[in-house]
């Protein structure tokens, strides 16, 4: 009985050394790469899909010219205040440099007045 027992607590610690040892064995390597490519797979044909669906939606909506022309000229219109939203971003960011520069320059200018006021006070 003990011998059994030996014997399995033997075969167990080196089933724990294996896995302890860094290196996955080949299965678990193989397992991963299919998991790996089934999951890419996957997310390709998720993606074409979706593409496909927009795609038929976008037909459906411009089935004559003026549907065609309405539609590209709303994507045209998200595009440029897209671009209206980025502009403005950066024109507020310039002028929150701008007037942290003119609070710097304020600042220093008051502190050379207030210098120059007490060195006349000083001297009367």
């Amino acid at each position: 009985m003990s011998e059994l027992f030996a014997k399995k607590r033997a075969e167990a610690e080196k089933v724990l050394a294996e896995k302890n040892s860094g290196k996955p064995s080949e299965g678990d390597v193989a397992d991963r790469k299919a998991r790996l490519l089934a999951q890419r797979d996957l997310l390709r044909k998720q993606k074409e899909e979706k593409r496909q669906e927009e795609l038929q939606t976008f037909n459906a909506k411009t089935e004559t010219k003026a549907d065609l022309f309405n539609e590209l000229k709303k994507m045209d219109d998200k595009t440029k205040e897209k671009q209206k939203e980025e502009e403005n971003k950066r024109r507020l960011e310039m002028f929150r440099k701008v007037r942290n520069d003119v609070d710097k320059d304020r600042k220093e200018q008051n502190e050379v007045n207030y210098e120059k006021r007490a060195k006349e006070l000083d001297e009367k």
